[in-house]
């Protein structure tokens, strides 16, 4: 098997004998000497790194190089470079997504209180933006068509009104509670705690910019309401707007701290 003798600097041929490199002028590395067979690599299909052919997975994706494309000997060091770049990338695509995942994780662990105890032993499993995906119970959807039929043929029953934002919440049915929570606004404006459930409802839905709108038109008529404040943190973490996030976590925990939210404040505060 005839051996090949290449340039450790540009990877041209040496001829036999020869000191120095025709090419380039650097040393000839003797070492460097080997078959011409064992120089294939193979190219990874998924991401194009180029692998060694005894490889059986691509070391920069991990996918499978069975049958891969044999790749011929290159004759400089890009090859290595793009690889080197490719796999660097990659290291910093998965520092980002943990970043991101132990946020999430974060943030989950952030519960939005509401400004009520919902009857979850009603709500047999979760629907979400209004949607029958998951299951509701036949008793709560019942409820619900009950007091619909009740607001509709008195739209100033504040107290059905109400009650139909609460369970249309409950339910997750979060568009139908936000229409329901605004008319009860409508007809007792000077409430706080209905101004914060829809609030909620909004960040449920993703539109974080209403939901901070909203509890903080809560905090206008009551400056002291904990649950505008805590709920106000958890929207802006989930923003990723930590430094104002810890503003509301704060000024919740200074109004009582000995409270579920206050307590869950302080929490938050010493992780963030």
């Amino acid at each position: 098997m005839k051996s090949v003798l290449r340039c450790t600097q540009c990877q041209s041929e040496i001829p036999d004998g020869a000191k120095f490199c025709p090419h380039c002028g650097a040393p000839v590395d003797v070492s460097s000497s080997q078959p011409e067979e064992t120089r294939k690599e193979v190219v990874c299909p998924s991401c194009g790194i180029v692998n060694a052919a005894s490889n059986l997975r691509c070391t920069g994706c991990g996918s499978e190089l069975t049958g891969a494309e044999q790749a011929p000997v290159p004759r400089s060091n890009e090859h290595k470079k793009k690889s080197d770049q490719k796999k660097k990338k990659k290291e910093r695509n998965n520092f980002t997504a943990i970043t991101v995942g132990a946020f999430i994780i974060v943030v989950a662990a952030a519960i939005i209180f509401e400004t009520r105890n919902a009857p979850m032993s009603d709500v047999q499993s979760n629907s979400i933006a209004g949607t029958t995906d998951e299951r509701v119970s036949v008793t709560v959807l019942d409820e619900i068509a009950r007091l619909e039929k009740e607001v509709e043929s008195d739209p100033t029953n504040s107290d059905a009104v109400l009650q139909l934002a609460n369970r249309l919440h409950d339910a997750k049915f979060f568009p139908r509670a936000i229409e329901a929570y605004k008319k009860y606004i409508t007809l007792n404006p000077r409430e706080p705690d209905p101004r914060v459930d829809l609030g909620i409802c909004y960040y449920e839905t993703g539109d974080y910019t209403t939901a901070v709108k909203e509890v903080k038109s809560a905090l206008a008529i009551d400056p002291k309401h904990q649950m505008a404040m805590f709920n106000l943190g958890v929207i802006e973490l989930s923003s990723n707007n930590v430094e104002e996030a810890r503003k509301w976590f704060k000024k919740c925990s200074e109004v009582d701290p000995t409270t579920v939210a206050g307590k869950r404040a302080q929490e938050l505060l010493k992780n963030h």
